[in-house]
């Protein structure tokens, strides 16, 4: 084994929780001045600590896409919507298709909380985000905006299915009014 391969196949431990994955052999120096230990990546000695590190990343990663979900109705929260809006937009402007937007606000929804209370409310939040979710198609996106407002972005072709041209606004309005029916 060369010295690059050896180098390839280490582990560097900080000694402070943190583990350096090299995968190119190179100056350490930048590390600021933490206490490097070297040690051979599959041994039986660090199996436990890599197998733990790979858990915690994979733990992390997973938290990442449970927290861009709401806890009650399943649909993106607001910062991980706008991210995902914006690249709707950048699609529509490469010209991939049309994109329609909607704000969707419960009427009423004091009154729903007044006369059933908190659980009674977020049942029929959990009722109208399923019946959005099934109203759309599988590339659309749908948010909860904050309280009972959520927001829905849908992709729209430029040509239907025979080939023919859209009329974005009239799916829009289809749309909108599928989304209507379904939680009136």
């Amino acid at each position: 084994m060369g010295m690059k391969n050896a180098a390839r196949n280490r582990m560097i431990y900080t000694g402070s929780g943190r583990i350096i994955l090299p995968f190119k052999s190179g100056n350490l120096s930048n590390l600021g001045g933490a206490r490097i230990t070297e040690t051979p990546l599959f041994n039986e000695e660090n199996h436990l600590l890599l197998t733990t590190y790979m858990l915690t990343a994979s733990s992390k990663l997973g938290d990442a896409h449970r927290y861009s979900l709401d806890n009650l109705t399943k649909l993106y929260l607001r910062d991980r919507f706008s991210e995902l809006l914006g690249e709707k937009i950048s699609a529509a402007k490469r010209g991939e298709n049309n994109l329609a937007v909607y704000m969707i606000d419960a009427d009423h929804f004091k009154g729903i909380n007044d006369q059933y209370g908190h659980q009674g409310g977020d049942q029929v939040l959990v009722e109208i985000s399923s019946e959005i979710k099934r109203t759309l198609g599988k590339e659309d996106i749908v948010g909860r905006y904050g309280g009972e407002e959520i927001i829905v972005a849908a992709s729209i072709p430029y040509t239907d299915r025979s080939g023919d041209h859209t009329d974005t606004e009239k799916v829009a309005g289809d749309i909108a009014e599928r989304i209507r029916a379904n939680i009136a």
